[in-house]
């Protein structure tokens, strides 16, 4: 059977194990935890009360359940983190597009001038080639008589 003192030590094992930090053991209503444990304790007995009471589980199973919530947490903080990257990368793709949309309206506008004045070149050009036309199949001095 394990006990919360056991439960907070377990905790407290792990995150010491990350940041190599020794702390002293204090004394949380009857229960000897390490000090950075002390708060986390503290509010599982205000908010749940003596969970740990009753309990059957075995220091083998709390430390592998622990062990995965605390995998679960590292996971969670990492999408959280890899979020926020993504979300940045999200904006920056997003400025650039919004570039690119002016960019385009400003080449279709571009683009739609060129038309009517290519339009209007090719009708100058029509127009050019019928009076051309008219002198090389008729004489000069038709239509003087």
């Amino acid at each position: 059977s394990i006990d919360l003192t056991e439960i907070a030590d377990m905790w407290a094992d792990d995150a010491s194990t990350e940041d190599q930090v020794e702390s002293s053991l204090v004394s949380v209503q009857g229960y000897r935890v390490k000090e950075a444990s002390a708060l986390l304790l503290r509010n599982i007995l205000e908010k749940h009360g003596d969970i740990a009471l009753n309990c059957n589980i075995s220091r083998v199973q709390m430390l592998g359940w622990l062990k995965k919530r605390l995998d679960e947490i590292r996971e969670a903080k990492g999408l959280v983190k890899h979020g926020s990257n993504l979300k940045e990368a999200m904006n920056r793709n997003n400025q650039v597009l919004m570039e690119t949309w002016r960019q385009l309206e400003e080449l279709t506008k571009k683009l739609n001038a060129a038309e009517v004045e290519d339009k209007d070149v090719r009708q100058k050009i029509s127009d050019a080639k019928a009076s051309v036309s008219f002198f090389i199949t008729h004489s000069l001095a038709d239509g003087l008589l």
